[in-house]
């Protein structure tokens, strides 16, 4: 449940960040950073931030802390495309087994999951 909130809080201040006017304060770990974020990403249960000087940092959801002082809005939002299935590619039930010909529902291609229409 801890894990559930730290990831709404962290994606409202990912939504947030876009229009920052450097305003902000990073925690991580209860350590203060003197960078400005530029970017967040997330996998699983680690987020990866891209400051202004290029470099980055990944670290666990759960002790990332953003505080802004001036958010003034979105500027865009970025979503990824969906994984299409593709016939004639290795396809994996969700349990790791092959299948050869898929019915409707979730499987793995390439690592990622698609959806059988």
């Amino acid at each position: 449940m801890k894990r559930i909130l730290s990831l709404f809080t962290l994606l409202a201040c990912c939504a947030t960040l876009a229009m920052a006017d450097g305003g902000q304060k990073v925690t991580i770990g209860g350590r203060t950073v003197e960078k400005n974020v530029t970017h967040m990403e997330f996998r699983g249960d680690n987020v990866i931030l891209t400051y202004d000087d290029a470099s980055t940092q990944t670290a666990d959801m759960s002790e990332v802390e953003i505080q802004f002082d001036n958010a003034t809005g979105i500027n865009s939002v970025q979503v990824q495309p969906k994984q299409a299935y593709t016939p004639g590619k290795p396809t994996y039930s969700l349990a790791g087994q092959r299948v050869k010909n898929p019915s409707k529902g979730i499987y793995v291609q390439d690592g990622k999951k698609v959806i059988v229409k």
